[in-house]
């Protein structure tokens, strides 16, 4: 099973990027894996904030944050598309997705369970929220409402992403 001991810790030294082109690397990869599994999403908060203001990763972000369809779940099938696009995704109080390490595509446990923010090494990583972007139902009230937004799509550097319409 997929935790945080099957991430790539070594950005810089091993793939010479910086933390914003190693957000940037995920982000496409994670929206590209979302994409071929047919699961809806918009970029959210700090990653947002990024592309609506500079087209970019956020520079104050250490992280990229994702909204999916609700609901969301991790099959088996899901979780192979995304290790085909270079990433783990699996459930940490959210779902979390980051570059796979080399040594867990052959089922090797790399290194301890311990999250990026940890004391020991940062690594990007990826939060993935579910939301509903359809109309739902209150479940107290009955009352139907509209979905939470539409989408749009914005350039981050040579790639479109979804976000949550402006209108």
């Amino acid at each position: 099973m997929d935790s945080w001991h099957s991430c790539d810790r070594c950005f810089h030294e091993c793939h010479h990027q910086n933390i914003a082109d190693a957000l940037f690397w995920q982000l496409n990869a994670t929206i590209n894996a979302l994409e071929d599994a047919n699961i809806g999403y918009v970029i959210a908060f700090g990653t947002l904030i990024g592309a609506l203001r500079d087209g970019d990763i956020n520079p104050k972000e250490v992280d990229n944050d994702i909204l999916v369809q609700k609901p969301f779940t991790l099959t088996p099938h899901i979780q192979s598309i995304f290790r085909r696009h270079g990433l783990v995704i699996f459930h940490s109080s959210i779902f979390r997705v980051c570059r796979m390490h080399p040594a867990s595509k052959k089922g090797l446990r790399v290194h301890h369970d311990e999250p990026p923010w940890s004391a020991h090494h940062y690594f990007p990583y990826t939060d993935v929220y579910e939301a509903s972007f359809s109309p739902y139902k209150d479940w107290q009230t009955g009352k139907t409402f509209p979905g939470l937004w539409s989408t749009m799509r914005v350039r981050v550097r040579n790639i479109w992403v979804n976000t949550p319409n402006r209108v």
